[in-house]
């Protein structure tokens, strides 16, 4: 499992992104996404933070490349070779 965070120089989070692998115990991977999450999104509700979740890892089993929304930042995701990546890039960067 990796986890890599992008800052600007104000030290604000510009791009974020977990890879595990999709065989991997799925309560670590899910804790720094829901983490991460609350971070990047706080004025955002559990159950819409949930959905994004699933959405997620939905779009990453179709090979959808589709970017959702949520508050200051795009999410992604996709899984190739084994392994699930789900990254956060703020908008306008």
């Amino acid at each position: 499992m990796k986890t890599i965070v992008w800052t600007d120089r104000a030290h604000d989070i510009v791009e974020w992104e977990i890879n595990f692998p999709i065989k991997m115990d799925g309560v670590w991977p899910a804790g720094l996404i829901a983490g991460a999450m609350s971070i990047l999104a706080p004025k955002s509700i559990k159950e819409a933070r949930g959905e994004l979740f699933k959405r997620l890892l939905i779009n990453a089993g179709k090979g959808s490349s589709e970017f959702i929304p949520l508050e200051n930042y795009e999410w992604a995701s996709s899984a190739t070779d084994g392994a699930v990546m789900i990254r956060a890039s703020r908008k306008g960067h």
